[in-house]
């Protein structure tokens, strides 16, 4: 059987179909988290991590605060469990050197950003002295619906940063709980099994089962090992069979992750993989990465089922095949989420009460298309995307019965799994690939929100997620203010030399800019190369100054030699020669 080269990709997310788009203001943004990676702000990379405070002015009291947010370091290193080490992998539990560099991540809410500052600085003159990015977020429906967050570098110990947010993990029960909801996962499998909406927003019961990843086909792994699930007379393996989280009873095969310190959000690694029964695919583990927001949770991750990497893994020359007849990714839900609500673009308010429910299953492709399931016990909006177009069929999954089974016609090992009861349950169910391979991305995002949303909420929250507020950065400096208190602005262009010069450790430039445009500031080195970015992005009248630590993007340090620092803006370029001494 030919080996095709498109891939199934099944993700559980927050989006929303751009036909079925609607406007979010930025009040109602106030749930959305930002993520805004250190290569975006490069003016500070190289700032000591402890120096970093992110503030919001409030124009009616003319006050600023310290707003709560957290810096992650993402990066790639080797993988300890794959053969040759040079096989690599992004984390966030790698070490960090404590300076911001490309591979740092702020994260901070929509809901703490506060009004534009204009000439406004912190009376503190300590966090003044260097120059301080404005973060503008701006809805992509009106420019003038905007918020802000200011980055400044203080001296360490300066500011004290709030922790409105609770988080708490417990690892023996695999269980995240925040102020907003509890989710628990399955210890053995590692699916999605338990969703709570905590009061005054929900009513704190657990509404949901488990999470199910159910397929239907062949796989041969060569060599007279087929493993049939749903054909003929064998039943398909329940989700219990399907997936296996390595636990600390495997060995070196375990690994679990947790952020130590959250702020906005915490974080959680683990390795999974595939099983078939008791056959467990261990050359096939794979990471699950999950971020819990105070509104919000995201799981990715996910295993390729192609196969030549299986023949490589499996070191074989025998054939391996693919055939999947189906395939459902779902959530179930349980007794106690009879009387919700369940609300997509195409079905407005179908009752969950255990009967049989006439609804719409259809879907466009590729598939991007938001849910909602909304009552007194809170409400939980998610998103399915499918992107491959292989599939000969594809719909919506819905069924509400009390008497439980399931609406796909599949038999499964065992009857149905969970609490064999079937309240709501919803997903995307696909028939028939038309290819011999396989991609089982594993996850969801979902936001857990208050009680008694309907349709219109699910519409604008698919659009606040759809389109994301925009960021825009502006590096700002003191002089900005001096400007506009009558201070003359800079008459011409100026990149003056960097100062120490020759340097071994960190050198500075000084540039002036006479009107606001877009600025980079880049170091190349003598073969013509972009070897660091100091800066990219719009920038206001004034004088700044830039540090470069003589390392590059990757943070990795540069041998001594000659480097050229250039100046971009508009029309006008700018050049200065520095030394690096090692």
């Amino acid at each position: 059987m030919k080996n095709l080269p498109s891939r199934v990709l099944i993700v559980l997310s927050l989006l929303l179909p751009v036909s079925s788009r609607a406007q979010a203001t930025m009040e109602e943004r106030i749930c959305e988290p930002v993520v805004i990676r250190g290569i975006e702000i490069p003016a500070l990379n190289g700032a000591p991590l402890e120096e970093l405070f992110l503030f919001a002015y409030d124009a009616g009291p003319d006050a600023w605060r310290v707003m709560p947010f957290q810096i992650d370091e993402v990066a790639r290193v080797p993988d300890p469990f794959r053969l040759p080490d040079t096989v690599l992998r992004y984390t966030y539990f790698a070490p960090d050197d404590g300076l911001l560099d490309s591979n740092d991540e702020l994260a901070f809410m929509i809901g703490d950003c506060g009004d534009e500052a204009g000439n406004h600085w912190p009376a503190d003159s300590l966090c003044s002295r260097h120059p301080r990015i404005e973060i503008a977020l701006v809805s992509p429906d009106d420019d003038t619906d905007r918020r802000y967050a200011y980055l400044y570098r203080c001296p360490a110990g300066s500011c004290e940063v709030p922790r409105p947010y609770v988080f708490s993990y417990d690892m023996q029960q695999q269980r995240i709980a925040t102020d907003r909801y509890v989710l628990a996962f399955d210890p053995v499998s590692g699916v999605l099994r338990d969703i709570a909406v905590n009061p005054p927003w929900g009513t704190g019961v657990d509404i949901f089962d488990t999470q199910k990843l159910r397929f239907s086909g062949l796989i041969d792994l060569g060599a007279g090992f087929p493993i049939i699930m749903g054909r003929s007379f064998i039943p398909s393996a329940n989700e219990r069979d399907n997936l296996y989280l390595y636990t600390a009873a495997d060995g070196d095969r375990f690994y679990h992750r947790t952020s130590d310190d959250p702020v906005v959000r915490m974080i959680r690694e683990v390795r999974q993989t595939i099983r078939f029964g008791t056959t467990r695919l261990d050359d096939l583990a794979f990471y699950v990465q999950s971020v819990f927001y105070p509104w919000s949770s995201t799981v990715s991750g996910g295993a390729s089922l192609d196969p030549d990497e299986l023949k490589a893994m499996y070191q074989t020359d025998d054939d391996i095949y693919i055939e999947l007849d189906l395939l459902r990714q779902s959530w179930d839900f349980n007794a106690a989420a009879s009387g919700m609500r369940f609300y997509n673009p195409r079905n407005q308010g179908t009752l969950i009460d255990g009967g049989p429910d006439p609804v719409d299953t259809y879907m466009d492709m590729p598939v991007a298309e938001w849910s909602l399931t909304s009552g007194v016990q809170g409400s939980v909006f998610t998103w399915v995307s499918f992107t491959d177009t292989s599939w000969q069929d594809v719909q919506l999954y819905y069924h509400d019965s009390e008497s439980g089974d399931q609406a796909d016609g599949t038999r499964v090992r065992g009857g149905d799994t969970g609490d064999t009861l079937s309240y709501g349950d919803q997903g995307v169910l696909l028939r028939q690939l038309a290819q011999n391979s396989a991609n089982l991305e594993l996850g969801f995002t979902a936001y857990f929100l208050e009680s008694g949303l309907d349709g219109a909420d699910g519409a604008i929250m698919g659009a606040l997620v759809a389109h994301p507020a925009v960021r825009r950065f502006t590096l700002q400096s003191r002089s900005m203010q001096a400007a506009e208190e009558g201070a003359a602005l800079p008459a011409r262009y100026l990149l003056s030399r960097n100062y120490p010069n020759p340097f071994n450790s960190e050198t500075v430039f000084r540039c002036s800019i006479p009107r606001r445009g877009f600025l980079s500031v880049t170091m190349y080195n003598l073969r013509g190369e972009a070897v660091r970015q100091l800066y990219s992005g719009d920038a206001t009248p004034g004088t700044l100054s830039l540090n470069w630590d003589g390392r590059d993007e990757q943070h990795r340090p540069l041998g001594s030699g000659i480097y050229i620092c250039r100046l971009r803006h508009g029309d006008t370029i700018l050049t200065q020669t520095c030394s690096l001494v090692r």
